[in-house]
């Protein structure tokens, strides 16, 4: 179908090349994830992050900006804020998020914020397996340059099923060292340290100096550093999310500087493996895990304003079960 945008390409409110025009000036972007629709003689339609609007048929200039105004469907900003989100969007490495984050920005200034925040970050993850390594992987996708890897297992033939990044060749090696060595190969990083070392509660007063974001997926030994990891973080602002499974539960839980967080119910008891314990670390659940933690902290990082549990320093704990999200889909 011809596109609806072919009659906005002249005058001095126009759309050319993404970029739009109000009397002659610069004044925003086009989104870019917006769609058009066409229904036979009941018109045409805009889809943007505000919803859908249908356009009276025949429709004007005038209804084609107004429905782009109600579908929030232009990005505004000043001329150099629009020309650089636009290089943001025509930059291979950056173009999917850039996207993304046109639909949630509320301006261009927003959103080069955003990544600003992103790139001149430090994230700690501690614990590489099959949630870490994961979460290492999106977070530097998303623009992260600068990450701690801290993990003090090797590779196992147990690890292939669900850990996606080692190779069968890979066993015996130390997972951080491949891990960064993967990461190396496929972004430009600033620094990425690999420390094969197990973490106690004295080198976490190191290891967390100047980040911003510290990420708990060890599991070794029951309960790690949780305790030790939220007093740092109230003393020194940074964000931390913990990670993992309990039985076939997955689990995430959020913490920065509020000194109410706690919601452990049984705080006396020390846990322990029994005899013959095998984890339940399944595959899929660890992939579903690790989404939530890089999108929660992507977003943490890049929106700071707009994150209301970071914003109101208070906790979020979800837990789920998998099976029962895609039930539906089953029965």
């Amino acid at each position: 179908m011809d596109s609806l945008f072919e009659s906005l390409t002249a005058g001095e409110e126009r759309v050319s090349d993404s970029i739009v025009y109000a009397q002659n000036k610069v004044v925003g972007l086009m989104r870019p994830a917006v769609v058009e629709g066409l229904d036979g003689a009941r018109g045409a339609y805009i889809a943007g992050p505000a919803g859908i609007v249908q356009l009276p048929n025949p429709a004007s200039q005038n209804n084609l900006f107004e429905a782009l105004v109600s579908s929030n469907s232009i990005l505004f900003g000043e001329e150099d804020q629009v020309i650089a989100t636009r290089r943001l969007l025509r930059d291979e490495r950056t173009s999917r998020t850039a996207s993304y984050f046109c639909c949630i920005s509320r301006n261009c200034q927003e959103l080069i914020n955003a990544f600003d925040r992103i790139q001149n970050a430090r994230v700690l993850v501690i614990g590489c397996g099959g949630i870490g390594s994961l979460v290492a992987m999106q977070l530097a996708g998303a623009g992260i340059e600068e990450l701690i890897l801290v993990d003090p297992d090797t590779i196992e033939a147990s690890n292939l099923n669900r850990q996606f990044l080692w190779e069968r060749n890979d066993i015996g090696r130390s997972k951080v060292e491949v891990l960064k060595v993967v990461l190396e190969r496929r972004y430009s990083l600033r620094s990425c340290r690999a420390l094969m070392e197990q973490v106690n509660d004295k080198h976490l007063e190191e290891l967390t100096q100047g980040v911003d974001l510290v990420v708990l997926s060890a599991d070794e030994p029951l309960g790690v550093a949780q305790v030790k990891l939220q007093e740092l973080s109230q003393r020194n602002g940074f964000l931390t999310i913990s990670c993992g499974y309990f039985q076939n539960k997955a689990l995430v839980k959020i913490f920065g500087n509020s000194e109410s967080q706690a919601d452990d119910e049984f705080p006396a008891v020390k846990w322990a493996r029994t005899p013959d314990f095998i984890g339940p670390s399944f595959g899929p659940m660890n992939v579903e895990i690790a989404g939530v933690v890089a999108s929660s902290a992507i977003h943490a990082l890049g929106f700071p304003e707009s994150t209301s549990w970071r914003r109101d320093n208070s906790g979020l704990s979800l837990s789920w079960v998998p099976f029962e999200r895609c039930g539906a889909f089953l029965n």
